[in-house]
């Protein structure tokens, strides 16, 4: 078994690391990220681990510094740093606490990162993120190397996410392993043993979610966004399928052990 019995009753405590605040549609439409990565995992568990209860605590990194105490750390599974409108790069008062946090807890306490969280991590380790110059919105492909394929415990090539970002990680971390890439991006998913695991798509936003933050972005920075919205929606118009609940079930079952639940052990 890759993780604990799934059928025992547990409770996962997930500190959510909140990197930023949501505003116009989004935020009226879905709330902020501790609601959002809440929905997220808690859909999982439904899903996989129905004995799990998730719970979070919410820390409003972004704009006010908040961060887990260090009894807030021993009480939690691990410790989930959420997307941002921000930049790693920029010159804010609650980046520099981050990185220091990361760079104390990461031996100890399991992290994951999505995103901005996954961009975070990796700068916070010693890696390299910087502009694209291009973006890479809407739905994609996540290709997986044989050690992703391994450590991921699959035989699936790929998956299917959306994406919304700008930024990338040039170069991981040099504890970190890369794990895949897409057409857009070579690093796409990081790993450390039992304790780091990034992932630069939006599984936690659903289809509706996504679409309206493509929507939205092309919006605010007067960019055409028609081609990736399109690739979003199937001819009949429902939304593309997805592979945010499996990537979900990897993310949740290294929350709680640091060890990644096989496909075989995936039961809906």
């Amino acid at each position: 078994m890759a993780v604990e019995d799934p059928t025992e009753s547990r409770t996962v405590n997930l500190g959510i690391l909140n990197c930023d605040v949501n505003q116009g549609p989004i935020a009226k439409g879905w709330g902020q990220n501790d609601e959002i990565y809440a929905r997220f995992f808690e859909g999982v568990a439904a899903k996989f681990f129905p004995s799990w209860q998730v719970k979070v605590r919410n820390y409003r990194v972004c704009p006010d510094s908040q961060l887990p105490t260090e009894d807030d750390v021993k009480d939690l599974d691990a410790l989930v740093l959420t997307g941002s409108t921000h930049d790693v790069w920029e010159e804010v008062d609650w980046l520099p606490p981050l990185f220091d946090f990361i760079r104390k807890y990461h031996s100890e306490k399991r992290f994951v990162g999505l995103c901005f969280g996954h961009q975070a991590i990796n700068q916070a380790l010693g890696g390299t993120v910087g502009t694209m110059g291009y973006s890479e919105n809407g739905l994609e492909r996540v290709h997986l190397n044989a050690t992703g394929r391994k450590i991921l415990q699959t035989s699936k090539e790929g998956f299917d996410i959306h994406f919304l970002h700008a930024a990338h990680v040039s170069s991981a971390a040099p504890t970190l392993k890369v794990l895949g890439a897409s057409a857009k991006c070579a690093v796409q998913v990081t790993y450390s043993p039992g304790r780091v695991l990034t992932v630069q798509g939006h599984p936690e936003f659903p289809p509706e979610m996504a679409y309206e933050y493509v929507r939205y972005a092309g919006e605010l920075f007067g960019t055409d966004q028609t081609a990736n919205l399109a690739g979003m929606v199937a001819e009949d118009g429902s939304f593309r399928p997805l592979d945010r609940w499996w990537i979900g079930a990897k993310l949740l079952s290294f929350c709680v052990t640091g060890k990644i639940v096989p496909d075989l052990e995936l039961r809906e």
